[in-house]
């Protein structure tokens, strides 16, 4: 009997908070997706970025303890580069 009572609007409605909440859930998921993905990105960036800071400060002269303060890379990984 109360299935009867169903009507196709009643459905639609149903249909279209599950969608609403597919919707909001696979926002969720893919924003936190992108947040990982844009620190992994930064993390990189920001290790080429002192690499390539520690290249020119060498390449002036630069002594390798200072380098190294400046730049958080240890002397040993400095003579690799």
């Amino acid at each position: 009997y109360i299935n009867a009572m169903i009507t196709d609007e009643d459905i639609q409605c149903i249909a279209a908070a599950y969608k609403e909440e597919g919707l909001q859930e696979g926002f969720e998921k893919g924003m936190k997706q992108g947040m990982k993905q844009g620190l992994e990105i930064g993390e990189k960036r920001r290790a080429e970025d002192k690499i390539y800071t520690a290249k020119n400060l060498i390449a002036l002269g630069v002594d390798l303890d200072i380098v190294s303060k400046a730049t958080g890379i240890s002397v040993e990984e400095l003579k690799t580069i």
